[in-house]
């Protein structure tokens, strides 16, 4: 349960935080696409995969509570640009809930 501060940071903080740093994402639940809003974070990160060969969680995503009331780990899936300027999108799927407070969902993408 989200905590006052987490619902006011949630309602004052992340609508300006995505109205600087978004990209527009299609993400898809349950078969059916929505554009939301997001911070895409692409990074490389010190973690190996399970191959040992390939880092997981370079791309991630932030996304407000507003726009996305639940996420199904696994079933999910984000389309989203892999490198800025790309002509086409990229799907991945959602393979993880990094963080979540009380207005932004932070999610694993791979």
């Amino acid at each position: 349960m989200a905590s006052d501060f987490d619902n006011l940071c949630g309602d004052s903080l992340a609508p300006g935080l995505l109205q600087q740093f978004q990209e527009s994402v299609t993400y898809t639940q349950d078969g059916t696409p929505t554009t939301v809003n997001a911070i895409v974070r692409r990074e490389t990160l010190e973690e190996a995969g399970p191959d040992g060969l390939r880092l997981e969680y370079a791309v991630s995503i932030e996304v407000a509570r507003n726009d996305l009331a639940t996420v199904k780990v696994g079933d999910d899936t984000a389309g989203l640009k892999k490198r800025i300027g790309d002509a086409a999108n990229t799907t991945y799927k959602i393979t993880r809930i990094l963080s979540q407070d009380g207005g932004m969902w932070l999610l694993g993408l791979n």
